[in-house]
C-alpha cells in the first residue's frame, strides 16, 4: 500500500496486478521475437542401444540413472512426480 500511495488494500492489489500484467505482456512480446531453432525433420526412431540404466532408491525415493558410454558432456536432471 505504501508503494502505491494508498490506504485501500484492494486499490493497491489492483495497481500491483496492473503492473504485473504489463510486465508479463512485455516479456511475452520479447519472447515472441526470439527465433526458435528448428528441430530435425528426421529424429532417430529407435532406442539408444548404448544406454545403460540402473534403478535404485535413495532414502526411499526411486531413482533411475541413465549411463551413456563416453558422453561429450555431463547432464544431471531431476524429475519430480
Amino acid at each position: 500500500m505504501t508503494q502505491y500511495h494508498t490506504n485501500d488494500e484492494q486499490e493497491a492489489i489492483a495497481k500491483f496486478e496492473k503492473e504485473e500484467l504489463a510486465k508479463t505482456k512485455e516479456i511475452d512480446e520479447i519472447d515472441g521475437k526470439v527465433p526458435r531453432p528448428h528441430f530435425t525433420d528426421h529424429p532417430p526412431m529407435i532406442p539408444d542401444e548404448d544406454v545403460q540404466y540402473s534403478q535404485f532408491r535413495v532414502d526411499g525415493v526411486p531413482v533411475i540413472a541413465s549411463i551413456f558410454n563416453g558422453p561429450p558432456t555431463i547432464d544431471i536432471g531431476v524429475s519430480l512426480i
